[in-house]
């Protein structure tokens, strides 16, 4: 069981590295694609220990979906609403787990 909580958790930080950035990427912005990229890896080591709660992945999956969705029909105040809602439950998520 912990050889596949293990994997599942591996599996979800990587599709979510890969979300984060191509969200970045979208931007079109050379500079912030850089900027993200160094902060990503600072940051990977506390995001997994997140990600290892089914809880908290089905949560974050749900918020994708609906960022995804702000994405296609281009609801920019909706986008910008669920970057921030999602990026503020990141946050506290790692706080939370890494006790700060």
């Amino acid at each position: 069981m912990a050889a596949e909580v293990a994997e599942a958790t591996q599996i979800y930080t990587e599709l979510n590295e890969a979300f984060q950035l191509e969200r970045a990427r979208l931007a079109g912005n050379a500079e912030l694609l850089k900027v993200y990229e160094r902060l990503q890896q600072n940051i990977l080591r506390a995001r997994h220990r997140v990600n290892n709660d089914p809880a908290w992945v089905r949560a974050s999956l749900a918020e994708h979906e609906g960022i995804s969705a702000a994405l296609a029909v281009r609801g920019r105040l909706d986008l910008a609403d669920r970057l921030v809602a999602h990026n503020e439950a990141t946050a506290a998520a790692i706080i939370a787990k890494i006790d700060l």
